[in-house]
């Protein structure tokens, strides 16, 4: 079907969790893990998980997801050729408080040579190709654009969490039935099936009234982060291994919260008192 803009649902991006920023709260993500059952729905009234098997890697996804603040693509896999190919069980290891873990994560296309002749959407999904042909079965319209030669580059994401945050239970729980099970993949059922992991986080979210596309997730732990364990821009730009600063910023920035702390009438008080400056 041709891609028409206007009857096009608006595409979910990190400038709405701009908005009035807030953490979702811990409560708000155990109820959706819990709604991960057999009455699970999709957008058309599908049933999405059908195995108690299947509600446990679920809840396991979500869990993981939010507490590494990963892609849901680095979790899963995806089906490209030079693609991640999705978190395993040993990537994971406790250490008495804490939770360690290493994975693969996917960084952008960086420029390997010359510029050449690209295409790219004209509508608001921000979608390039690299060749007419792909451009055109992709039913967007588009127009050329000078570009370069890229190719993606495949990371190690090394990190650590606490032990006693309230979804790690969860996570630990799957990574345990996943070794018991000898699966090669943390996430066999969902492995390299984005559209399905999309729907079960999208139908948990409807759960409690959110819109809860996966990759919110990742946002709602950078601000929790923020708010609550107080970390810096400088801090979540390293835990999350992102490239700049400004992710971090753009993650977390409007926090009601953080604004609160910066107007806190203790926090005004305690400020030492200055000779008013002419200006």
């Amino acid at each position: 079907m041709p891609y028409n803009s206007e009857t096009a649902k608006k595409r979910w991006n990190i400038s709405q969790m701009q908005i009035a920023r807030k953490f979702c709260g811990w409560e708000t993500l155990k109820k959706m893990m819990k709604s991960c059952n057999e009455n699970l729905r999709g957008p058309h009234n599908e049933k999405l998980l059908n195995t108690p098997e299947q509600m446990d890697e679920a809840e396991g996804l979500i869990a993981t997801v939010f507490q590494t603040g990963c892609r849901i693509c680095e979790a899963i896999g995806q089906k490209r050729i030079d693609g991640t190919m999705g978190m395993k069980p040993t990537d994971f290891s406790v250490f008495e408080d804490r939770v360690a873990f290493v994975f693969e994560i996917e960084k952008r296309y960086t420029k390997i040579g010359r510029q050449i002749q690209k295409y790219k959407a004209v509508d608001r999904s921000k979608l390039r190709w690299d060749t007419l042909e792909e451009a055109n079965a992709s039913g967007r319209p588009h127009e050329e654009y000078m570009g370069y030669m890229t190719e993606r580059q495949i990371k190690l994401r090394n990190n650590d969490f606490s032990r006693l945050e309230p979804l790690v239970p969860h996570l630990l729980a799957w990574k345990k039935i996943a070794q018991e099970n000898d699966q090669e993949h943390l996430f066999n059922y969902l492995h390299r099936n984005y559209n399905k992991a999309y729907r079960i986080v999208k139908a948990t979210g409807r759960i409690v009234s959110l819109d809860f596309p996966p990759h919110r997730l990742r946002a709602e732990r950078a601000t929790q982060l923020r708010l609550e364990a107080n970390m810096s821009s400088e801090e979540l730009q390293n835990w999350f291994s992102w490239k700049s600063v400004k992710e971090a910023i753009n993650y977390t920035t409007l926090a009601p919260q953080t604004q609160a702390k910066m107007y806190n009438p203790e926090y005004l008080s305690s400020l030492p008192r200055l000779e008013a400056i002419q200006v």
